[in-house]
């Protein structure tokens, strides 16, 4: 018997977590290099290994599909499908009430503990002092705990004045509403961020890094502030807790980016066309 032909198949990049670990490699000192640049190999020759095997590759932007395309996949076999948002489930209750902060980051996943730990320990410090009473709310998922303890060998993590730390949150939305900016402090990222997608649905203002907004084409300035450095990040997050303006206009344009962009609607045609083309 002869065994028919399979059917095509696609598979969905939800981010290169290749470009995940050579991040965390040019970021490692002295003897870590070595282990990290072991493991970026790794990931490398699974995931282009494992992609080979299929019809077509979506990817989550074009940024992550110059990288495949780099890394020796080929150029016709990579579609781009960008992830998107419910805008009908995330949008904006009203004008924020307060300037309080708020990050989600479910420390399952070490990018977010290692973007939890710059906001503390380089960020936090800066704001307290300008602004005594400010207050900071940290989504870090289920059973964060556990997770801390297994990346980072401390026994908790840290408790600060003025900071809520919160496990599993069944509907994040309240908090959006209660909040007057959104931070995204990533230091190493791959692929792109939902929280972020979330955030600008919510009509937040948000303040991010970098790597926090890859891939997503939002316009600094317009619709995101952007710091790199500690300072820098601080000094965007004060600008906007001094200007109610401020914070009020890139919150809209971020709505506005996300309504243009990343609907299900939008984005559903573009995966049924990648289906049809196969």
């Amino acid at each position: 018997l002869r065994c028919p032909r399979p059917a095509r198949a696609i598979l969905v990049e939800h981010d290169v977590t290749f470009d995940l670990h050579r991040q965390m490699r040019r970021q490692a000192r002295g003897w870590a290099k070595l282990p990290a640049a072991l493991t970026e190999a790794r990931w490398r020759r699974f995931e282009l290994g494992h992609a080979r095997r299929y019809d077509r590759v979506i990817a989550m932007s074009s940024d992550d599909r110059q990288r495949l395309v780099q890394a020796g996949l080929g150029a016709d076999r990579i579609e781009v499908v960008e992830n998107g948002v419910d805008l009908e489930r995330f949008q904006s209750a009203g004008p924020a009430g307060s300037t309080e902060l708020l990050f989600i980051g479910s420390f399952r996943h070490f990018p977010n503990i290692l973007g939890f730990r710059f906001l503390v320990e380089k960020i936090w410090p800066t704001l307290r002092a300008a602004c005594p009473e400010l207050k900071l709310t940290v989504v870090a998922g289920a059973d964060h705990q556990y997770y801390w303890r297994r990346h980072t060998g401390a026994p908790a993590p840290p408790q600060l004045p003025g900071m809520e730390l919160l496990d599993f949150v069944e509907d994040v939305r309240p908090l959006y509403d209660r909040a007057g900016i959104v931070l995204a402090p990533l230091v190493v990222s791959a692929g792109t961020n939902i929280k972020v997608l979330e955030a600008l649905a919510m009509e937040r203002a948000l303040v991010a890094t970098t790597v926090g907004v890859a891939g997503l084409g939002l316009t600094v300035g317009e619709e995101v502030l952007v710091g790199d450095r500690a300072d820098a990040f601080a000094a965007a997050v004060l600008h906007l807790l001094w200007n109610p303006q401020a914070r009020t206009d890139l919150a809209a344009a971020g709505r506005a980016f996300v309504e243009a962009r990343c609907g299900w609607d939008r984005l559903g045609r573009k995966l049924v066309a990648v289906w049809d083309r196969c």
